[in-house]
């Protein structure tokens, strides 16, 4: 008999075990696994698992996507993308906003109870090269600030009550994860140091903290072996965690071990290896479990698993499931206290708010000359810059040197940058580019219950001002060369080639979002062309989909257009006899060629709106399901050469444009970018994208954004995107050689912070072994933070002084900037802490940093163990990694050590 199992699978207490809330959870999960036959255990092990009704149990299935709000299950609060949570640097804010999401989880599973309340986020994989698909999905190249964001959006997640977890989160992907091409075939090299000081703080610091319940291995292989079959890495997960740590495979990654990775000669071998090796739930082919079961089966029949392999993946599964409260008599003590969560829980007026302040936290300011803010906050008028104020030469990328006052960004009275007139002419912003009057989501993003656009919010903030709106689309009219004809859009959306006169119905709008990828958006309609059905419609409302439908490409074909739909594949032809456009030529040679006529270009429009405005906001970035996105990544890093052109049009008529990157990653600014007076980056924001971003530029709010990831000056600084060796290859800011456009940690203020003065010193009770200044050791307390040894704590004392005549949002950072001769190499930058300070107008504040001192540890491979190494180590204060405003040492006198 096996040792978990009953000897009567048909007698159920009145009160079991496994339903009593006041019981500890392994050994209510003890109870059901014995109550349980085998068969019923096995089927535990795929991600949708069938009923046991004798004993009252429901279906249920691993994993919700929830990674910036619930997603694919109907209208839900979106909030800012997680490379843009990132810049926040804001762990409370990550906290409030993943109790958020938790609560829409359980409003939506009570509406259905189908909803898991498995949820498969966050994403902890280190932002180690821009160049990434799913950049969007992380929070920053520093394994320690992803650890800080991660474990808060995790506890969030999870709930505050004791014992039952309003949502179990999931960590992904585990681990060395970071390219879409290829990438179940591509090994992640990691060399001991890159997988130890690099990979894996990520994880051990949610995991050790207990707040994630569970883990997903990652498609690729690491050191040539796939992840999902890595049992020493995930043994070393669950060894840190305190409790249960349940591990939930990626989507068809079993079958891959097999089809693409060619380790196991077949998928009984493949799937006995995943189970030995940790992983304790398949999700695999669907809804349909029996492929993996009977794959299980065969590997217990061949004896290459047993049942006792069996009973311990699925007693952690149940530990999984009880810890929703799932299992709970909701008559005993202690039920599930999140029970109560009805449907109405979602789009709540907190939630709204709290997606709005998000959206403003999350913008960076980059770079400003003074343009900046438009307004004083709350009813001040644009600012009116003189006509030669900046010429295209005049600024340069060091315009990005910090606290650049505001007073020289207007002279009362002066001309404005165009041609707006003298006393009494209303003031006008011009809003440009392909994300002026749209707001963009990514494949994991919900359905929002609505967007604020930018031009929206413009229009709401300053109700007074005349608001131009260009997207800066070429508009064209598609000539059919034979028979010739119009391309038009039917009432019901269908597209057709019949027209014989341009009317508004011939009229698309067409964006270049680069890489020769098009989409078109009908005129009349409104909506984008879509090949989905075959027959190409003009009724998409957005680029969406895993396989999307809405882009297209041309190819001059002897002078004229073809035209292929990318979804497909397929070449766009004109029925014979109905005129239908339809996706179905295999050849070019064999598509119908159009005429490309041009009513007027995006540049020229854009120019036009430009012309004579107070200000102009150029927003231009990526649509976040084209050219960068899971299963591709980007082709480039530079901005779009079509963006360029809409840049140089405003930029080139006035010069008060403001430069507006919306974007799921950083970009390479070429000289082209340089006379820009005012730039800002934000991410895909979410429902309330206008309202962060011009709570931000009016000035309403301070710049509160620092950057997560370097921007890199050029796209060869970034490295090879296939290489894991960041310090071999110079890559992210603790190891990089040269300067970047803007470094990790930067973002701008509207007021100047002076940095006057830095000392360190133990903190209250620190362990012997380490001094600031050489100064004599402190008593002996344990410390430890993440994967690194028992150190002393320190902190730093940062003196800031508010310069300016308004309120200053300063995020100080302490870095160390490493140990000269040090028998092993140690980052030539390294984040030992940070801390916000907010300062009045002319305030001086001495800003306590906690330092995290045992994040200088580094790999000795001779002694298989991390270390802090003795000696004078330089520390840096100031804005960011690449501005060391002010210096001092710290000295270690003993060497710590621990195990890894």
């Amino acid at each position: 008999m096996n040792r978990f199992e009953r000897k009567e699978h048909d007698v159920v207490p009145a009160s079991p075990l496994f339903r009593d809330p006041r019981s500890a959870l392994p050994d209510r999960a003890r109870d059901l696994l014995a109550r349980l036959t085998p068969e019923e255990r096995l089927a535990l092990l795929h991600q949708h698992q069938p009923p046991v009704d004798r004993l009252g149990i429901a279906a249920f299935h691993t994993g919700n996507e929830a990674l910036h709000g619930l997603a694919w299950l109907g209208a839900a609060t979106v909030f800012p993308q997680p490379v843009g949570m990132g810049a926040t640097w804001d762990a409370d804010l990550l906290r409030r906003i993943g109790d958020a999401v938790s609560t829409e989880v359980r409003a939506r599973h009570a509406q259905d109870a189908g909803v898991s309340l498995n949820v498969w986020a966050p994403v902890v994989n280190p932002l180690r090269h821009p160049a990434w698909g799913r950049g969007e999905e992380g929070y920053s190249e520093e394994p320690w600030l992803v650890a800080s964001l991660a474990t808060s959006y995790c506890q969030g997640l999870k709930g505050d009550d004791a014992r039952v977890w309003k949502t179990v989160p999931t960590l992904k992907h585990f681990l060395g994860y970071g390219n879409e091409t290829d990438r179940a075939a591509t090994s992640s090299n990691l060399d001991p140091r890159s997988l130890h000081e690099y990979e894996l703080p990520c994880y051990l610091g949610p995991v050790r903290a207990g707040a994630a319940g569970a883990v997903m291995p990652s498609y690729n292989r690491v050191n040539g072996v796939p992840a999902h079959i890595a049992g020493d890495l995930i043994a070393r997960l669950r060894e840190a965690a305190p409790g249960s740590l349940a591990v939930v495979s990626d989507a068809g990654a079993p079958s891959f071990l097999v089809t693409v990775q060619r380790a196991f000669p077949d998928h009984a071998a493949g799937h006995a290896a995943m189970v030995r090796a940790g992983v304790d739930s398949f999700t695999d082919h669907d809804q349909d479990a029996s492929v993996t079961l009977e794959r299980l089966r065969e590997a217990l029949g061949a004896g290459l698993m047993t049942w006792d392999d069996v009973d311990v993946a699925a007693l952690r599964l149940i530990e999984l499931r009880i810890r929703t409260g799932e299992l709970d008599s909701p008559e005993l003590a202690g039920a599930d206290p999140y029970r109560t969560i009805g449907p109405e829980a979602i789009d709540l007026p907190e939630h709204r708010l709290l997606a709005r302040e998000a959206a403003a936290r999350c913008v960076v300011l980059l770079r400003n000359d003074g343009l900046l803010p438009l307004s004083t906050p709350r009813g001040g008028s644009l600012p009116r810059p003189p006509r030669d104020a900046v010429t295209r030469d005049a600024v340069t990328r060091e315009t990005a040197t910090r606290g650049t006052a505001t007073e020289d960004a207007a002279t009362e009275g002066d001309a404005t940058a165009g041609d707006a007139g003298g006393p009494g002419t209303p003031a006008r912003i011009a809003v440009v580019g392909p994300h002026a009057d749209q707001v963009l989501t990514d494949w994991y993003s919900g359905t929002p219950p609505y967007t604020v656009t930018l031009a929206d919010a413009v229009r709401e903030r300053w109700a007074e001002v005349q608001v131009d709106v260009v997207t800066g689309a070429d508009r064209v009219a598609l000539r059919a060369l034979d028979p010739d004809v119009l391309v038009s859009v039917e009432a019901d959306g269908t597209v057709t080639a019949c027209a014989t006169e341009a009317t508004f119905d011939t009229w698309f709008d067409v964006t270049d979002w680069s890489e020769g990828l098009l989409t078109l958006r009908s005129v009349a309609s409104g909506r984008l062309l879509t090949g989905a059905d075959w027959i190409v419609t003009a009724d998409a409302d957005r680029v969406g989909g895993w396989v999307v439908q809405e882009s297209f490409r041309r190819l001059d074909v002897s002078g004229a257009w073809a035209l292929q739909h990318v979804g497909s594949g397929r070449w766009l032809r004109v029925q014979r006899g109905m005129g239908a456009l339809v996706a179905d030529a295999t050849r070019p040679e064999d598509a119908t060629r159009f005429a490309w006529e041009t009513l007027y270009t995006g540049a020229d429009d854009v120019a036009r709106a430009a012309n004579g405005a107070d200000a102009v906001l150029v927003a231009v970035g990526n649509d976040p399901h084209l050219l960068g996105r899971e299963t591709e990544d980007r082709p480039s890093l530079p901005l779009p050469e079509p963006m360029r052109r809409l840049w140089r049009a405003a930029r080139d008529t006035n010069p008060a444009s403001v430069l507006v990157v919306i974007s799921s990653y950083p970009y390479v600014l070429d000289g082209s970018y340089d006379d820009a007076r005012a730039v800002v980056w934000t991410c895909h924001a979410g429902q309330e994208l206008g309202h962060g971003l011009v709570d931000v530029l009016s000035g309403d709010s301070e710049p509160y954004g620092r950057l997560a990831q370097t921007w890199p000056a050029t796209s060869e600084q970034a490295g090879d995107l296939f290489d894991y060796d960041v310090r071999a290859q110079g890559q992210t800011y603790r190891w990089l050689e040269g300067e970047p456009a803007f470094w990790f940690g930067h973002g701008l203020g509207y007021a100047n912070v002076a940095y006057t003065g830095f000392r360190v010193s133990p903190a209250q009770g620190s362990p012997s072994g380490a001094a600031a200044g050489g100064g004599p050791a402190p008593e002996p307390r344990a410390a430890r933070d993440g994967d690194g040894p028992r150190v002393e704590e320190h902190t730093a004392t940062v003196t800031v002084r508010n310069d300016s005549d308004r309120p200053a949002e300063e995020l100080v950072q302490v870095y160390s900037r490493g140990l000269s001769g040090a028998p092993v190499e140690t980052p030539r930058r390294l984040l030992l802490g940070h801390a916000r300070a907010r300062l009045l107008p002319g305030e001086t504040r001495g800003v306590v940093v906690p330092l995290h001192v045992d994040r200088l540890a580094v790999w000795d491979e001779t002694a298989g163990r991390l270390r802090v190494q003795a000696g004078d180590y330089t520390l840096a204060a100031g804005p960011s990694a690449g501005t060391p405003s002010l210096l001092t040492s710290l000295t270690v006198h003993e060497e710590a050590t621990a195990p890894s």
